[in-house]
């Protein structure tokens, strides 16, 4: 998939942009921004995120999914969609040491769906992804939806998110499909109701 990039909008959030912020932590300051086409560099995000989710994948399946996430889906996505975001943390090295992919859901539009919440080991502890999640607008939203590694729930929990749990067989018939697709032996689906009359992701679906 080619994009070209001079005939689409700027990357970022065009209706919720998240301005520049700092976190100081004792290991030294991280400066969290959205990426934008000058800044996007795809390896450098991808080998972040496959750093985060397991040091020996870089060379799988799963590795190459990821890496085609980031040079091709995710610049469609930022380029196309007005409501999304590729937040990064910075150290002053300018190494990539955090990340949050946000984005508006295609077919609902009141779900906030959230990937690659990723923070490197050095920086863990610092509320840093609770920072950068909490940076991000969700006033627009119904439902929050995030990928979330197993390890990580416990924090998630703490941003009130929830596993999803099948009600029924069409939604058990869901969640294994997607268990199929090699990213989940290590993760889980999680969401947030901001509307309890609201789909769930898992309903929009089936």
């Amino acid at each position: 998939m080619n994009i070209n990039f001079s005939n689409t909008q700027s990357f970022g959030s065009i209706k919720n942009p998240v301005k520049p912020f700092e976190i100081d932590t004792p290991q030294g300051k991280l400066y969290v921004s959205e990426v934008t086409k000058n800044t996007y560099n795809y390896k450098n995000t991808a080998n972040h995120v496959i750093k985060f989710a397991n040091k020996n994948i870089s060379k799988s399946k799963l590795g190459a999914f990821i890496s085609n996430l980031f040079k091709s889906t995710a610049p469609e996505i930022l380029t196309q969609n007005d409501d999304a975001t590729l937040l990064v943390a910075r150290d002053e090295n300018n190494k990539i040491c955090g990340s949050m992919f946000a984005y508006a859901d295609e077919k609902s539009k009141k779900m906030l769906e959230i990937y690659d919440v990723a923070v490197d080991k050095k920086y863990r502890g610092n509320n840093v992804s609770t920072k950068m999640f909490n940076a991000i607008s969700k006033d627009d939203y119904d439902e929050l939806f995030l990928q979330a590694k197993k390890s990580a729930v416990p924090v998630y929990k703490k941003w009130g998110f929830e596993e999803f749990k099948p009600k029924d067989k069409a939604e058990e018939v869901v969640l294994k499909i997607f268990a199929m697709i090699g990213t989940v032996a290590s993760f889980t689906m999680m969401h947030k109701s901001l509307n309890e009359n609201s789909k769930t992701w898992l309903q929009y679906m089936i």
